[in-house]
């Protein structure tokens, strides 16, 4: 179990209420649980006080903790990775347009979050406008 996971059950929280609590999506709570995603100090300062534990606590547990998780994970990722799936149906154009004003949402997010590196922000966020106008411009043409 992860000292995050330990920390958060110790304080009584769920993933969503931590979530919540510290301004940050459940989906990087789990990542950071499952030592999917790299500790950042902002992350530690965001969720060290709702947890009752120092930022050095959690940036130190979440290298220990990432380090060999995310080791066991690579090995295991590229043997799945090989057999690639299959599409059942296609696509309306109407969940195409959805799923890409979705996916701009989510890059947005992803650089409010501080999941996407600074140097690449500009860069990101010029795709997820590009996404978001392809999508409403497919919406706007099946009407």
């Amino acid at each position: 179990m992860s000292k995050l996971k330990e920390a958060r059950t110790a304080a009584g929280l769920s993933q969503k209420v931590l979530a919540e609590k510290s301004g940050l999506s459940v989906n990087v709570i789990r990542s950071l649980e499952q030592g999917k995603k790299e500790w950042t100090r902002e992350l530690a300062e965001k969720l060290a006080p709702h947890l009752g534990v120092s930022v050095d606590t959690l940036m130190r547990s979440g290298k220990k903790v990432d380090s060999s998780k995310s080791k066991k994970k690579q090995t295991k990722s590229s043997s799945v990775q090989t057999t690639p799936k299959k599409r059942t149906r296609k696509k309306s154009k109407r969940e195409t347009a959805s799923s890409l004003i979705r996916m701009a949402k989510e890059l947005v997010a992803m650089v409010d979050e501080a999941l996407i590196p600074e140097p690449y922000h500009h860069e990101v966020l010029k795709m997820a406008y590009r996404m978001s106008n392809i999508g409403t411009e497919m919406q706007g043409k099946e009407e």
